[in-house]
């Protein structure tokens, strides 16, 4: 008896689960590195001043302002860099499903009919969630309105 056969679906499920643990494992890491260097700035930030008048003036200075304004911006930035992510999921799987109906059309017999479906429709489905977070964020005052201006 060929152990092969037996032993690639084995391998290959622990290899995937095995990839989706690193890529969360990254992501992960990515996000506690980032809010780390985050908390490092604000400590420094306090620490320089030593008074609090030092710190209140330095908050009424332009300087100060475009600081405080940054950092109340940066929910726009992270609802933007989420919403694009999605755009762009939702392109990658419909593209990768309208593939996989492409080979359909030219090699029936390999069963990528379903598949392609499927994720064509997963596809479109990220890009219609897409549309309702800008939607959504609109109504929040998250971004601006269509007829408001962007810039600020």
């Amino acid at each position: 008896m060929d152990l092969v056969p037996l032993l690639v679906p084995i391998f290959t499920s622990f290899a995937s689960f095995g990839m989706v643990c690193f890529v969360v494992w990254t992501i992960s890491r990515n996000r506690s590195m980032r809010a780390r260097m985050q908390a490092e700035v604000q400590t420094r930030l306090i620490e320089r001043f030593g008074t609090a008048p030092e710190l209140v003036e330095f908050l009424k200075s332009p300087e100060g302002k475009s600081f405080v304004g940054d950092i109340e911006r940066m929910p726009r930035y992270a609802a933007g860099d989420h919403i694009l992510g999605g755009l762009r999921k939702g392109i990658v799987v419909a593209l990768l499903g309208l593939g996989f109906l492409a080979v359909y059309a030219f090699w029936p017999n390999l069963g990528m009919l379903i598949p392609g479906f499927l994720l064509l429709t997963l596809g479109l489905g990220f890009a219609i969630s897409t549309f309702v977070s800008i939607r959504l964020s609109r109504s929040w005052g998250i971004f601006p309105k269509k007829n408001d201006d962007i810039r600020e």
